[in-house]
């Protein structure tokens, strides 16, 4: 990101004063580029390497005399590897003409990011603090496409309620309990069987197993004694193969199914 604080342009000053005398002026957009000026920045009216162009997310004016603006832009939106020295924000009054409103040029600084395609992600964040005279006159276009800020992404991911309400059923996870009986087992050469109905089995499941309930000490034992593998399945049932000592209680298990 930009490291330095961003300037006025001329251009910038100029629609100021329009704006004070009454004028409408419009914030439309960020530009990043990767260029370097060699005069006076002041006297820009567009980037020197401009590479891309990225909308407002966010506008806010609560406080007095001041406009916040903010944009977004990921690694989708980058066309070239560049290293990021050049941002600036534009403007535009009521002759509907853009101007470069404020430069920010960061020199050797500058962070260099990656193009899309090249397995870097990145998302980088801008804010810009805008004095103004009064609010009524200066507004913002706001981006119809907004990313998200890294900070909206790490609350996303700390909550764990399931804020997008996704089901088993979507996910195409399954599981259930099934309580297998000390009789279902059967020898079967060096290791013993045991069929049992099934809800979850379906041509093509991934299937597993586990402890399931909430075992006593003996059929946790038991469990672990037998190494048990679901090693079958047809419509309503799979087969259990017990590797090692097959159970002499009833042992209730897990089974998760996965669609493939």
């Amino acid at each position: 990101m930009i490291s330095v604080s961003p300037n006025l342009t001329a251009s910038g000053e100029s629609l100021l004063i329009r704006a004070i005398a009454g004028e409408q002026v419009t914030f439309t957009r960020f530009k990043a580029g990767k260029g370097a000026p060699s005069g006076d920045p002041s006297d820009l009216t567009d980037l020197v390497d401009p590479v891309l162009a990225f909308g407002i997310a966010t506008c806010d004016t609560s406080t007095a005399g001041q406009m916040r603006l903010e944009g977004y832009f990921a690694t989708a939106s980058i066309p070239q590897n560049f290293r990021w020295t050049e941002l600036g924000l534009f403007a535009k009054g009521e002759d509907n003409v853009e101007l470069l409103y404020a430069y920010a040029y960061d020199g050797e600084s500058g962070e260099m990011l990656k193009a899309s395609g090249t397995n870097v992600l990145t998302e980088q964040s801008v804010c810009f603090t805008v004095n103004i005279s009064t609010a009524e006159n200066i507004t913002a276009v706001i981006a119809s496409v907004v990313y998200a800020s890294k900070a909206d992404l790490d609350a996303h991911k700390a909550d764990h309620t399931n804020p997008h309400q996704v089901t088993a059923g979507q996910t195409g996870i399954a599981a259930e309990e099934i309580t297998v009986p000390a009789s279902a087992w059967t020898a079967s050469g060096s290791v013993y069987t045991a069929t049992v109905a099934s809800t979850v089995a379906k041509a093509g499941n991934v299937l597993d197993v586990g402890i399931g309930g909430s075992p006593t000490v003996e059929q946790y034992e038991a469990i672990s004694r037998a190494k048990i593998l679901c090693t079958g399945q047809a419509a309503g049932t799979i087969t259990l193969t017990a590797y090692g000592i097959p159970p002499a209680i009833s042992v209730t298990i897990t089974v998760l199914g996965v669609d493939v």
